[in-house]
């Protein structure tokens, strides 16, 4: 009996790290590329496996980002006994799979100001809650620190195609948003390296 639980417990630990293999980096039965393709086709296979890899990289810098920001903001709410019942903090940014014909340069361009994006409403996200800490002004900042959370988790979540066509008034109308809260004077940072 006792092998068997072993055993159970195994497999599950197995089916758990495939899960997490599948979900970060991509299933090997999910690809296009087949082991007993022809090497007739490399061309194709070599701009299929840019934008797979485009795809996974895009993903993997929203999951590294929205779970560092989300963390620092659960622990921020949690340590002041704050709620926010706007985000779900179980949630995993939406992972989307581009076909050949999806990736063009509007594409591309879309997924990099997204990615800048989230990379400064993260940094700035950090910087007020520290400057809040700091200062002992939470009731103060929270409004600002909430709209940093509510924006880095709208565009990791954001649904980059309606269908087959790329979903450009909700991907601008998010971007607009999030980049309003990049360029408010009350958030920049700036740093002057005297050489």
């Amino acid at each position: 009996m006792i092998p068997l639980i072993i055993g159970g417990v195994t497999l599950a630990a197995v089916g758990y790290a495939v899960k997490e293999y599948c979900e970060e980096e991509g299933c090997p039965w999910d690809t296009s590329d087949n082991i007993f393709a022809s090497t007739q086709n490399s061309d194709t296979d070599a701009d299929t496996n840019k934008n797979s890899d485009e795809a996974k990289k895009f993903h993997k810098l929203k999951k590294e980002i929205c779970k560092s920001s989300m963390q620092k903001y659960k622990e921020f709410l949690e340590t002041y006994k704050l709620t926010n019942s706007d985000i779900d903090f179980e949630s995993k940014p939406t992972k989307q799979k581009f076909s050949d014909d999806d990736i063009d340069d509007e594409l591309l361009g879309y997924i990099a100001q997204i990615s800048d994006t989230l990379e400064i409403l993260s940094h700035n996200l950090s910087l007020e809650i520290s400057k809040a800490q700091h200062s002992q002004k939470i009731d103060e900042s929270k409004e600002q620190i909430d709209s940093y959370a509510q924006s880095i988790s709208a565009l990791a979540n954001l649904e980059l195609f309606q269908g087959h066509r790329i979903n450009k008034l909700e991907i601008l109308s998010t971007l607009v948003k999030a980049m309003g809260l990049t360029t408010q004077k009350n958030s920049l940072h700036v740093e002057l390296d005297v050489a």
